[in-house]
């Protein structure tokens, strides 16, 4: 039974580790996103303390990149406010 417990606290914690959101130093280019696919740029662009969240678009579709500063909170990044849409 103990060896259960400690096998499922490993597992919580690997999870958990897995879970830290990971920051590109620059942005992808056009067409390397999948449209609805978000990663987190920490490119100097937004304030201290802040990220670049970028979603990605389809140009067919009508779909524009957006693009909006994040707040980082503990490690977790949270939306403040729109940067700007393009296609």
């Amino acid at each position: 039974m103990r060896l259960v417990r400690c096998i499922v606290a490993l597992g919580v914690v690997l999870v958990l580790a897995s879970c830290e959101t990971t920051y590109l130093k620059k942005e992808p280019l056009p067409g390397e996103l999948r449209p609805g696919e978000v990663v987190y740029v920490d490119d100097g662009y937004c304030p201290e303390g802040q990220v670049k969240k970028v979603t990605g678009g389809n140009f067919a579709n009508n779909m524009p990149v957006m693009r909006e500063c994040v707040t980082i909170t503990r490690g977790n990044p949270v939306p403040q406010r729109r940067l700007r849409s393009y296609l």
